[in-house]
C-alpha cells in the first residue's frame, strides 16, 4: 500500500515558468519523500504550499500521520512557506460524485450487482473510542454514495477491511460481511 501526498503549488505559472509542476506528490514511506518535495519546493521560491493527504476520511493513523511529517520537516525551518493542511474530504460533493461515477462505469461494464458493499480499510476501535472520527465520516461517506447511485438501505453494506494484530478493529469485518451475504443468498 503507498500512501501518497498531492502537494499543490499556489503560484501563477508565469512566476514558476512552463517547466515547473503544478502538482507534486510525496509519500510517506518511500520516494519521493515529504520532506524532499518540500525542500524543492522552497529551493523553487516556493512560498504557499497545499498539502492534501490522499486520504478522503481523516484519521490520526494516517491524515495525522501525514501533517506530523510535515511539521517535523519544517521543524528548523527559518522562513516557512504559506500551508494549507487539506485535513478531509470524505463528504465532498466532487469527491462523492467521483465514487458514484466510478461505480456507474463499472456497473456499465460488468453488469449491476444485487448488493454493493463498501469496504474501507480498518483502525483499531481503541481510535475511535479516543475521538478519531475515522468510522463517522466512514459512515457518511458510505451514505452520501448509497444516496448518489439511489440505492435503498438494503441494497449496500458497509464493512472494514485490512485488521492486523490482537486489537479489535472497526467492525463489521469485510472477510465475514462477504460469508453472511453469501450466505443470505447474495
Amino acid at each position: 500500500c503507498i500512501h501518497a501526498v498531492v502537494i499543490r503549488i499556489d503560484q501563477t505559472a508565469a512566476s514558476l515558468g512552463d517547466a515547473a509542476p503544478w502538482v507534486r506528490l510525496a509519500m510517506t514511506y518511500q520516494g519521493p519523500s515529504i520532506a524532499a518535495t518540500i525542500e524543492d519546493c522552497q529551493r523553487r521560491g516556493i512560498e504557499r504550499i497545499v498539502v492534501l493527504p490522499l486520504y478522503p476520511q481523516y484519521s490520526a493513523t494516517t491524515t495525522a500521520a501525514v501533517f506530523d511529517q510535515v511539521a517535523r520537516h519544517l521543524l528548523h525551518t527559518r522562513s516557512l512557506p504559506g500551508l494549507h493542511l487539506v485535513r478531509d474530504y470524505h463528504d465532498a460533493p466532487g469527491y462523492i460524485a467521483a465514487l458514484a461515477a466510478s461505480v456507474r462505469e463499472h456497473w456499465g461494464s460488468q453488469g449491476r450487482g444485487a448488493h454493493l458493499l463498501l469496504s474501507f480499510h480498518g483502525i483499531p476501535e481503541v481510535n475511535v473510542r479516543k475521538g478519531d472520527p475515522y468510522a463517522r465520516q466512514c459512515e457518511r461517506t458510505a451514505r452520501l454514495l448509497a444516496d448518489e447511485l439511489g440505492l435503498g438501505d438494503g441494497d449496500w453494506t458497509l464493512a472494514y477491511q485490512s485488521r492486523f494484530g490482537r486489537q479489535r478493529w472497526l467492525m463489521p469485518y469485510t472477510n465475514e460481511t462477504l460469508h453472511r451475504l453469501a450466505a443470505d443468498g447474495v
